[in-house]
């Protein structure tokens, strides 16, 4: 719940506080950095000290921002170009592996957000991230959370300072790609308890909260299970929503996140494949503050599927980019399409950030307006057990235990406020109506949810809630291009957003087809570009390929508008020596490139091995590849909007 006054229906959302929790990440595998224990090592490396923001110039844009009922921010981000290149120290170790560490530090932050735009680690390698006092450790990452987007996120990281080690086995030297283009500095509302294991966003919600493991949750155990903390990144703007797992018709274990329209106020596709998605949230205990802070396990990246407006239900639902893994012991939730009013039920939820806490009501659902139900909450044994800033999106579930609408806002409190105010513990909250999201915010499978939740064509009244097994489904190829019109000579870029397996040691491996494309017609990039010259619409093919066997293909159509004149690139004066080739590969542009060209090489399995531009002022470029592997490698040559294609061998 977000606004606390009643102007719409729907009311404002702001979202608050974004903090950290002490030892949780993306999936993460354990384990230590080296510098903890091994000997030897250069006390000193490389640090980049960052520009801090103005903070005369944020009050000033906050107070703007706060009468427009907005995001309420956090933080803000900080460009940066960090590369395993360009920054940080490499230390060679005694066995051929390596060690890189970076320091990064920006005076005056409450914490640290790390945002990549293109991540990939090898088998065997391993990312870890610490603060630093070293209370606080974020990994090991490894190759199973590699994203197809190349776009990821890690949670905040205590204090101004933040260290990445990562360690690089010999036998995948320079496969890696760190690329770090952006730090969210937080400059407020992420208040660390330093050199303490709490934080704000611990314990952080109003004493009335009820947590989901007091006596008022003994019927919804299995409820509880679907609900999510959303870390949302909204631009440059940071906080807290709350969403749950939805079955569908199919029952094929599709990681669908039914969240609220209000907590993406101007998202753009990359935004979302860096929401951090957090499960299990939540004490064992029963309103017991002291008890240790839990432990979840979270997911980056999503994809929106449908929207529903503020002038409508507000709902927002997303796919998550892999399957939730076995170990979260997921539920994934029914629900009741038809517009039907609930006795009784209840709202659980994720207020200020907090661990997960249930509210309970049991007067009758009554309608507000055509798009929403109003709720009032009762009292229980354990608290009023209302909304709060961050529970926005969360479900609200019927007597039968299924999902009947979505948290917009509303006016409940623990308190009532000052006079005027209108909030208290007997004051509405409003919640989009899962009915009218179903299918009445519009006519297209965008604007709606039946058309993802039932698949089959069907159009149930209600959808049973299931427990999943999410191990023997297959990838889902999915991906969208930077441009689905444009006219010829164009580079259109693929953006792979298929959705994988999260247990370790399930790969996934990608073939693409390009009809009436420039260059190479296949590629096994993980997201690839390509150029077309011609006029006309043509079929762009992924196919996922699971390393248990299974896959599924997904087309897409881009369309060119004109027909380019440029060379074809298949037709370039540019030779690449010797092939097959030992050690060294050379690229003779003959004078035909400019310096801004790029040259990117990738192994048979997609996954980008060098990358850099042509040197400045010479005609032929020297590659040393006496580090990789044999086998097949593919060349990008990437000219402004020309990609010229070739491939070697290398034979040891």
């Amino acid at each position: 719940m977000n606004i606390k006054t009643l102007s719409v229906i729907f009311l404002t959302a702001i979202l608050i506080i974004c903090c950290f929790v002490k030892s949780y990440s993306q999936i993460s595998y354990g384990g230590q950095p080296l510098s903890y224990t091994i000997k030897g090592l250069p006390a000193t490396f490389d640090v980049r000290f960052l520009q801090p923001p103005d903070p005369f110039a944020l009050k000033a844009e906050d107070d703007e921002r706060a009468q427009k009922d907005v995001l309420y921010r956090y933080g803000v981000g900080i460009e940066t170009d960090f590369t395993l290149d360009n920054s940080g120290t490499w230390n060679d170790l005694p066995d051929g592996d390596r060690l890189w560490r970076l320091k990064i530090s920006a005076k005056g932050a409450m914490g640290l957000g790390i945002y990549y735009d293109n991540f990939f680690l090898p088998k065997g390698a391993k990312l870890f991230i610490y603060n630093e006092d070293n209370t606080q450790l974020l990994g090991s990452y490894t190759e199973d959370n590699n994203p197809a987007s190349g776009l990821f996120a890690n949670e905040l990281v205590q204090g101004e300072t933040a260290t990445l080690e990562y360690y690089e086995p010999a036998a995948v030297r320079r496969q890696s790609i760190i690329s770090i283009n952006e730090i969210c500095y937080a400059y407020r509302a992420v208040n660390f308890l330093f050199k303490n294991t709490n934080t704000l966003e611990y314990n952080s919600s109003k004493s009335c909260e009820v947590d989901v493991n007091c006596s008022e949750s003994a019927n919804w155990q299995n409820q509880k299970r679907s609900v999510v903390r959303i870390g949302v990144k909204d631009g440059s703007s940071y906080g807290w929503c709350s969403g749950s797992l939805v079955n569908n018709s199919a029952g094929d274990c599709l990681p669908y996140i039914l969240t609220a329209n209000h907590c993406s106020d101007g998202y753009t596709t990359g935004d979302l494949l860096q929401w951090v998605f957090y499960f299990n949230y939540e004490r064992t205990g029963c309103n017991i503050t002291t008890e240790a802070e839990p432990v979840p396990v979270t997911i980056t990246g999503s994809s929106l599927k449908a929207n529903g407006p503020w002038t409508g239900s507000d709902f927002f639902l997303v796919l998550l980019n892999k399957y939730v893994p076995t170990s979260v012991n997921p539920y994934f939730n029914g629900w009741r399409s038809t517009n039907t009013a609930s006795p009784s039920g209840t709202g659980i939820h994720h207020p200020a950030g907090d661990v997960k806490k249930i509210s309970t009501y049991t007067t009758t659902l009554a309608n507000y307006g055509n798009t929403h139900w109003n709720v009032v909450w009762s009292p229980t044994t354990h608290g009023d057990g209302v909304t709060e800033p961050g529970s926005s999106g969360s479900p609200i579930f019927n007597n039968e235990g299924l999902v009947v609408g979505t948290l917009s806002g509303g006016l409940s409190a623990c308190t009532a406020g000052g006079a005027g105010s209108g909030s208290g513990p007997d004051k509405a909250d409003f919640y989009g109506k899962f009915s009218y999201s179903w299918a009445s915010n519009g006519s297209t499978a965008s604007s709606r949810l039946k058309d993802w939740l039932a698949p089959d064509g069907s159009n149930p009244a209600t959808l049973q809630g299931k427990n999943e097994d999410c191990t023997n489904f297959p990838p889902i190829a999915d991906f969208y291009p930077s441009l689905a019109t444009a006219p010829g000579g164009t580079n259109i870029k693929f953006n792979n957003t298929s959705v994988t397996s999260s247990e370790a040691g399930t790969t996934t491996t990608y073939q693409w087809n390009f009809q009436g494309a420039s260059g190479t017609l296949t590629s096994v990039v993980t997201s690839p570009s390509r150029v077309f010259e011609i006029a006309g619409t043509y079929p762009v093919t992924l196919t996922a390929n699971s390393s248990n066997g299974l896959s599924s293909s997904k087309t897409e159509y881009v369309t060119i508008t004109s027909t380019n004149g440029i060379i074809d690139p298949d037709k370039a004066d540019i030779s690449i020596y010797p092939n097959p080739a030992n050690d060294y590969v050379n690229i003779d542009f003959r004078n035909s490139m400019h310096d801004n060209t790029i040259v990117r090489v990738y192994n048979s399995l997609g996954q980008e091995v060098y990358s850099n531009f042509k040197p400045h002022l010479q005609s032929v470029m020297q590659i040393n590849m006496s580090m990789l592997p044999s086998g097949i490698y593919y060349f990008d040559i990437i000219a402004g909007s020309m990609v010229i294609n070739r491939q070697i061998s290398l034979i040891r």
